[in-house]
């Protein structure tokens, strides 16, 4: 965390678009680029279906018309009631680059899941001992029966190639998809595919998307891209602002973790949710076993954050490709009532059918898984000192989400017991201090003898021997602090950006007191620099 706040200090905090932008590409150069190194990458593209089928042709539409052509489509139903998963089995008659798979309702992030895992190799497609025999390859046209004897096994199927190939059944799968890994398959170096992209099965992407995608994630770990809103049946809200905008992103290139957290950091957003706004380097994911966390809500959250946790370099681009609709009957409910999935029929009873209610309590479940795996991954990752900014920076706010629990009455996952575990990190950004431990420092108390020195004209002698005094002061204070927090670990302060007030005191480090003060300490080594410092102080 020590190089993240010495980068911070180097931030022109005033405007948070002047963070150092690496490496932007120039799009003139892309045709050339494309034909000669990128049109033979391949790309996995997840789709997860639930309940989709006004708007789900659209989406397999957008994507099959493609300029870049080497991709395979996996598209995974979660037990949609509409005619979604007929929809998907007929596109996937007519071309072969389809996979369409279907499982017991589990949520969007178990049906991402799937498509990671197969795009990576690793699912063992085998009959397990709960399908009594062995299913022979059908044709589509015996697809509609079969289908039925599946939703009764509460099974997985794959359909490609015009041919129902291998299922398997695995309810323990739905919850831990680690299960699914083939002990029989050795784990390759590399993944099946180059490159991840996510879309949701209400969206649609713009022509060439893939081809500009993949310009542009070329030496980066993702890419991070701009998305446009589709208002589809709802009153349009000027007021709705993009992630950019949220973020105050203006720039675009190529930008480091640190910059990305720190971002995160001066916003106050301390939150990153990925899906569907980029594409993500296979590999990256493949080695890390990176996977969506399975039946809760919001499972995009856990996944962004730790997606930027296994980083270090990200492409910020500007240009919108993607075109998310905004609709009534969507998860995120958008002016509608929120309709509970059937994987929550049980908890819904608890709360007598009251689903926004529902809702609410599964957010805060959510928050509180969040929290909770964010902390079980920064324990065990090598990088102890990325791992601790992570734990640092993001937590807190899913801790403070996850506090709406207290508010319920009914908690039939005893959520509250879990949330109370989490206390501890919970404060860490309710406190103030930060302005007071700036002008603490020894550049700021500087600073301000300069100043008094500059406006009043007090001599020289007198300047010398007041600063010597006050970095003497400073030095015995700073040792006495040094001893103190060794005996008593737990006193030691946080970090400037995990206090409340972390805003306005990287800001009073810009001010020209505390700059003057950080000048004189660069210059005191130098006679001939100091005496030309004090000089221009005058002026």
């Amino acid at each position: 965390m020590n190089n993240l706040c010495k980068n911070k200090e180097n931030h022109n905090l005033k405007d948070i678009s002047n963070i150092s932008y690496k490496e932007t590409k120039d799009p003139k150069d892309m045709e050339r680029t494309y034909i000669t190194t990128l049109q033979t990458k391949s790309i996995a593209v997840i789709v997860p279906i639930y309940n989709v089928a006004p708007y789900l042709k659209q989406c397999i539409e957008s994507i099959l018309s493609q300029s870049h052509i080497n991709f395979k489509l996996f598209l995974c139903d979660d037990e949609s009631s509409d005619e979604s998963l007929q929809i998907a089995l007929e596109y996937a008659q007519k071309d072969t680059r389809i996979f369409v798979f279907s499982q017991k309702n589990a949520g969007q992030g178990s049906a991402r899941n799937i498509g990671i895992l197969t795009a990576g190799g690793r699912l063992n497609f085998q009959n397990k001992e709960e399908l009594k025999q062995n299913l022979e390859a059908k044709t589509f046209g015996n697809l509609k029966d079969e289908m039925k004897t599946f939703k009764g096994f509460k099974s997985y199927f794959c359909y490609t190639g015009k041919k129902l190939i291998q299922a398997f059944i695995c309810q323990k799968a739905i919850k831990d998809f680690e299960s699914l890994l083939n002990p029989d398959t050795q784990i390759q170096d590399t993944p099946n595919f180059d490159y991840l992209c996510f879309i949701d099965s209400d969206d649609f992407i713009k022509p060439n998307t893939f081809k500009n995608y993949l310009y542009y994630i070329q030496g980066v770990d993702f890419l991070y891209s701009g998305f446009e809103y589709f208002f589809d049946g709802v009153e349009k809200d000027e007021n709705l602002r993009t992630h950019f905008q949220n973020y105050r992103i203006t720039k675009e290139g190529v930008i480091s973790d640190k910059d990305f957290i720190f971002i995160n950091i001066y916003t106050g957003i301390r939150s990153f949710c990925f899906v569907c706004q980029g594409m993500i380097n296979h590999s990256l994911v493949y080695k890390n076993k990176l996977l969506y966390p399975s039946d809760i809500y919001a499972e995009d959250l856990l996944f962004g954050v730790l997606l930027v946790g296994i980083s270090s370099r990200i492409y910020v681009l500007q240009k919108a490709f993607y075109v998310y609709r905004i609709r009534t009957s969507s998860s995120c409910a958008y002016q509608s009532q929120y309709k509970a999935p059937p994987r929550f029929n049980n908890i819904l009873e608890s709360f007598n059918g009251d689903c926004n209610l529902l809702k609410e309590y599964l957010r805060v479940q959510s928050s509180i898984v969040t929290a909770q795996k964010i902390l079980a991954w920064a324990n065990n990752y090598k990088d102890r000192e990325k791992a601790n900014s992570i734990k640092r920076v993001f937590v807190p706010t899913y801790c403070k989400r996850a506090k709406l629990i207290l508010n319920f009455s009914i908690d039939p996952l005893n959520l509250k017991k879990q949330f109370y575990a989490l206390k501890p990190y919970l404060n860490a950004t309710e406190k103030t201090g930060a302005i007071k431990r700036v002008k603490n420092q020894l550049s700021y108390k500087i600073g301000l003898k300069l100043m008094d020195y500059a406006n009043n004209h007090i001599g020289i002698k007198t300047l010398i021997l007041k600063i010597a005094l006050i970095a003497t002061i400073h030095k015995i204070k700073l040792g006495f602090s040094k001893l103190y927090f060794i005996a008593n670990p737990k006193r030691k302060p946080l970090a400037l950006e995990d206090y409340k007030d972390f805003k306005e005191a990287f800001e009073l480090k810009n001010q020209e007191v505390y700059q003057l003060g950080c000048k004189f300490l660069q210059m005191r080594f130098t006679l001939r620099g100091f005496k030309h410092f004090l000089l221009e102080l005058r002026r």
